[in-house]
């Protein structure tokens, strides 16, 4: 028997020789390129999916020869080979530890254990071994990579053929072919190829992939459009702005690949207890086995809890990542959703994330001889070229009034940008803009307007000021509104038990702040706050024991995202690889605030139930080797049967999640089947969207 574990090692090391002879030889060969001698490095210490398929056949072929040779001998050394075969990528592993990087872990005593029960003739319990630890690595690596592949597959861009303009002639090119500030031609079906500015046509567009939600939207000129969206009805022209792995889809994907590699802080702390353990351990192993035997040696390696931590909790993890991009929300950082459930104090900037990015008119100032819908119209018409807040404020009012924007003089009209727009039209000179262009411009401010743009300043409105001839004829207000969700959200997280404060900053006066503090409900308000200084309420809030989530719309508030515990961004799949914010909201609302808190609570617990089922097998082999005398292989029955239950605890967030919508090969496909599935669902709500 002891015959046996020297033929084993002596085989290992027989094969290691030849292995790095191989290797040596193949890297220092000219015909290998530098890239290729890379990748052949690498794959003598990573192990592929294929290889964990491979091991797990020999590995069971392994186990099956064991219980043929109880029956006949004879097959003892075929058995012994497959053992050794099956077994060396973990012996492989346990040299790369001790011998270069000097450490010990989990497996470390599984491959110890493997020698204690191979010495005393247990061959069964160690093909056992061997395949309980091919078989769940290999059962979570599948599980992780589908997982993955979920939360991928809705950023892969195939490369396909695609519509170009060319010389006013459609021609279908090869996507890699398209260059930057070509006008790309997507037709109803299509997925839009590239992130670019519509320049003809309309067309009602889903932008599932981003998002995560099938929301409709209706898109024309001048409009922004992103790679992955699918135009759902009608035909566009896109200038091309950027594309391939420059795509905003692109960035997410990449984004969304460093974060599943993030462990949970509770893996963190659960692996780097087991491997503390793991030396002791070995130590304690060492007295046990000349005074209890091997079977309580065996038994008592058994019971460490490393290798279960170590799988289990991942997947776990990226399961809720996947959830949460089911939701709509983009995890960047595991630990930023699992932070989330300590949080007591949630502090919302102001303009941007309370109030709705889209302002509205509010009142309409005359001080002159023209009247309330004179001085929209002009304004209406400086504004009809752009596509800013203010202007689209001016523009929907317009629009509401149904006001018609005549078109004689518009083309050959001259505007110039700053603080306003000129525009010349016929024999009048119009100009739209702040008091303080106006002051630039040396035209008198009716006092008036002085006084009644001094009050609205301070409730936090925006005066927009119309001169003609260099005379002020009127003024709009612009006014910030409320997003429609915000109260029902602020409602909801109140009955959270853990979130204590709640608060909002902002740039303004201290009297409209006051107001929206007050019309939501908080706790206090900062008002008057430059961003640089929000990141200084951020800190004061730590420094008074609180831990502090900061939901911003990432655009003046990236030094308090920074610095706070976790922060929030509502800046949407936009600009959702550069931004700061390792959470954010794909859609660009608050909507799926509470969910987001909801997953970081359910992840805790899942994690901490995967923290209890590993705990489980290990005090009932601590049990086994010292008070109830367990053979090797029922403690391998138990921790086995144990790693399956916590398998199917990590499984428990995917229940009632659709397999990804977008899959590489049929993408397409799925996805227009969903819109449809929406269409017919709720057609008021995706009309409503548009």
């Amino acid at each position: 028997m002891l015959l046996e574990v020297g033929i084993m090692f002596a085989a290992y090391v027989g094969a290691r020789a030849y292995e790095s002879s191989s290797q040596k030889s193949l890297l220092s060969s000219p015909k290998v390129g530098s890239a290729k001698k890379t990748a052949l490095a690498d794959t003598f210490v990573n192990a592929t999916e294929n290889e964990h398929k491979h091991y797990f056949i020999m590995s069971t072929i392994s186990l099956k020869l064991a219980v043929i040779r109880q029956i006949l001998p004879v097959f003892a050394p075929v058995s012994l080979a497959f053992y050794i075969y099956a077994h060396y990528p973990h012996l492989k592993y346990v040299e790369k530890l001790l011998v270069e990087e000097k450490r010990v872990d989990s497996y470390v005593l599984s491959v110890a254990g493997g020698v204690i029960v191979l010495a005393i003739g247990h061959y069964f319990t160690a093909a056992f071994g061997v395949w309980i630890l091919h078989t769940t690595t290999l059962l979570v690596a599948k599980r992780k990579s589908h997982s993955k592949q979920q939360l991928l597959n809705a950023f892969e861009q195939p490369l396909y053929k695609v519509w170009v303009l060319k010389d006013d002639i459609e021609v279908e090119i090869p996507l890699a072919e398209v260059n930057v500030n070509d006008i790309v031609v997507v037709n109803s079906g299509e997925r839009v190829p590239v992130d670019g500015v519509i320049t003809r046509g309309i067309a009602t567009i889903d932008q599932h992939a981003l998002t995560g939600k099938a929301q409709l939207k209706e898109k024309g000129i001048g409009s922004q459009i992103l790679a992955s969206s699918v135009v759902i009805a009608g035909k566009i022209w896109v200038k091309v702005e950027s594309l391939g792995q420059q795509t905003k889809i692109a960035r997410l994907g990449q984004t969304a690949r460093e974060s599943i590699h993030l462990k949970s802080t509770i893996q963190f702390k659960g692996e780097k207890w087991a491997d503390r353990a793991v030396a002791p351990m070995l130590g304690i192993a060492g007295v046990i086995l000349p005074t209890l035997g091997p079977n309580a040696a065996f038994v008592f390696m058994n019971s460490h809890i490393g290798d279960e931590m170590r799988l289990l909790a991942s997947l776990s993890a990226i399961n809720y990542m996947t959830v949460a991009s089911h939701n709509g929300i983009m995890v960047k950082d595991g630990h930023a959703l699992e932070e989330l459930k300590h949080v007591d104090t949630i502090l919302f900037d102001k303009t941007g994330t309370l109030t709705d990015e889209n302002p509205k008119v509010g009142q309409i100032i005359v001080c002159g001889p023209y009247g309330e819908e004179e001085i929209l119209l002009w304004a209406a018409m400086a504004e009809r070229r752009f596509s800013h807040p203010i202007a689209n404020a001016i523009l929907n009012k317009a629009q509401q009034d149904h006001l018609t924007l005549p078109d004689v003089g518009i083309e050959d009209s001259q505007y110039r940008i700053g603080y306003g727009i000129e525009l010349k039209l016929e024999h009048r000179f119009i100009q739209v803009g702040s008091l303080s262009f106006m002051a630039m411009e040396e035209i008198t401010i009716p006092q008036a307007i002085d006084e009644v743009g001094t009050a609205l300043h301070r409730q936090g409105s925006t005066l927009v000021l119309v001169a003609v001839n260099r005379q002020v004829i009127g003024a709009i207000e612009i006014q910030a509104q409320v997003r429609a969700e915000v109260k029902q959200i602020i409602t909801e997280l109140r009955q959270r038990s853990h979130i204590k404060h709640l608060a909002v900053i902002s740039g303004d006066h201290q009297r409209p702040t006051q107001k929206l503090a007050d019309e939501l409900g908080m706790d206090s308000y900062y008002a008057e706050i430059l961003p640089e200084n929000k990141a200084k309420i951020v800190k004061q809030l730590q420094q008074a024991g609180r831990t502090v989530c900061f939901v911003g719309d990432g655009v003046n508030d990236v030094m308090a995202m920074r610095t706070a515990n976790v922060s929030i961004s509502l800046r949407g799949s936009a600009t959702v690889a550069p931004d700061v914010a390792p959470l954010v909201l794909m859609d660009g609302n608050l909507s799926v605030m509470v969910e987001l808190f909801e997953l970081s609570e359910k992840l805790d617990d899942n994690l901490r139930k995967t923290m209890i089922i590993t705990l489980i097998p290990s005090v009932a082999n601590l049990s086994g080797a010292f008070l109830l005398n367990f053979s090797p292989l029922t403690s391998l029955l138990i921790s086995f049967g144990f790693s399956l239950v916590g398998f199917g605890n990590t499984m428990l967030p995917l229940k009632g999640v659709p397999l990804a919508e977008l899959v590489k090969e049929n993408g397409l496909k799925k996805n227009e089947k969903s819109v449809e599935k929406t269409l017919l669902s709720s057609p008021s709500t995706c009309y409503s969207n548009a």
